[in-house]
């Protein structure tokens, strides 16, 4: 692989026409947000979740994996990854779970289920899969607890968990609209 603090995108002679972000069917659901595919080397894309034309450079902890270019021979064929072929970026997990720690509490979902619960631990959880209220999510869609107060987050408190599994069977993570854009802006900002 090239050198690993800094991958300039190098797109694929498909994707230099016209640039567009994925919208490919990621296990029985659509994946609802653009993922671009970014040529890292001879053998893999990287998947990001920010369009590389709008960064000055793509550091790979921005990039949320890898997939073999066999699982996508040309860029539009591309219908998401599963766990099968990808290779997880554990700096990318720590950027996600760092901006998790960071703005959860600011979540207007995640403030509503605090107040429903009030006191205890609550879980994070990812929402490719719908968890009734009071069931608890398979661990692989965990993606960490926080401490509750009287129906508040406490601040500072989210603990990730060594469970969640960016890619499950069921898709890629997905985060609530506020979390998915701050989430961006951190992207966006590494250096």
């Amino acid at each position: 692989m090239r050198n690993m603090h800094q991958i300039h995108p190098r797109l694929c002679p498909a994707a230099q026409q016209a640039f567009r972000p994925l919208r490919r069917s990621l296990s029985t659901q659509a994946y609802p947000r653009p993922l671009y595919l970014i040529e890292t080397n001879d053998k893999l894309y990287g998947i990001s979740m920010v369009d590389p034309a709008k960064l000055s450079r793509v550091l790979p902890k921005a990039l949320v994996g890898w997939v073999p270019k066999e699982t996508a021979p040309e860029p539009s064929s591309f219908a998401g990854p599963s766990p099968r072929s990808f290779l997880e970026n554990k700096e990318f997990q720590d950027v996600l779970h760092s901006t998790l720690e960071k703005y959860i509490h600011l979540d207007v979902h995640t403030q509503d289920l605090a107040r429903h619960q009030n006191i205890g631990h609550l879980n994070i959880n990812d929402q490719r899969v719908f968890s009734p209220w009071g069931r608890v999510s398979d661990p692989e869609d965990i993606f960490g607890t926080v401490l509750l107060d009287q129906g508040r987050i406490v601040p500072g408190s989210y603990q990730r968990t060594g469970s969640h599994r960016v890619v499950s069977r069921e898709g890629l993570f997905q985060l609530s609209d506020y979390m998915y854009e701050q989430l961006l802006g951190e992207i966006r900002l590494l250096r």
